[in-house]
């Protein structure tokens, strides 16, 4: 895959290391990133809020593949979604609203009806459903196939993180140190990082106990 250099942003030193996750550094030199982890990094996204890190994801990815919302009144004529403009529309609202995201966030399902209206093709992956073998060998396909991107649902207690569950965009694997690059949408309070696979495993095991659900990841096409 064509590798491309990208200054300032996010990646190579290696400055906090939880057993199976390491953080990386935005005061680092350049380095080389595959081609989707820069596409996604051009359309970073923040949460706007707490419970909005599924929403974050949705538009993270949505405008890395491409697609357009009927109208962006912040930055016509030109069209982006955005953390509001994602709801602008009365099927999206049939699925969730804004507030309902902002007081219990939203189920890995929820998340999948509710990007599917915008995307050609999102399909749900629970771990639960998967040998550790078979989700090793899903997870890196998805990951390497072009024009695919996955939202990985996780407990952040299993990997030593404050909180519980959590989405964000996962763009790349390494094979050196058989681990996955999570762009973390809680940017406030974390950087980037890459998760051993088996961990990450463990950490889509674990129940969504808010909404009666197992985690796993999206693969959004």
């Amino acid at each position: 895959m064509r590798k491309f250099s990208l200054l300032l942003i996010l990646i190579a030193k290696l400055v906090s290391a939880e057993q199976g996750v390491i953080y990386l550094d935005n005061n680092s030199s350049p380095a080389s990133i595959d081609s989707k982890t820069l596409s996604l990094l051009f359309n970073f996204e923040e949460q706007s809020t707490i419970s909005y890190c599924g929403i974050a994801s949705a538009v993270m990815v949505l405008n890395t593949i491409g697609v357009k919302p009927d109208f962006d009144t912040n930055h016509f004529p030109y069209k982006r979604f955005n953390q509001t403009n994602i709801f602008n529309n009365k099927y999206v609202l049939d699925i969730i609203t804004p507030q309902k995201v902002c007081a219990s966030g939203m189920s890995m399902s929820k998340l999948a009806s509710f990007i599917a209206f915008y995307a050609q093709k999102v399909t749900v992956n629970k771990a639960s459903d998967m040998s550790y073998k078979d989700f090793i060998t899903r997870l890196k396909t998805a990951v390497a196939k072009e024009n695919t991107y996955v939202i990985a649902n996780f407990d952040r207690s299993v990997i030593g993180q404050q909180g519980f569950g959590h989405f964000s965009p996962i763009s790349a694997y390494d094979e050196n140190i058989d681990s996955f690059l999570v762009l973390d949408v809680a940017r406030y309070k974390l950087k980037p990082f890459w998760i051993d696979a088996k961990l990450l495993y463990r950490s889509m095991l674990s129940t969504d106990t808010a909404h009666g659900e197992s985690r796993g990841y999206l693969q959004v096409s």
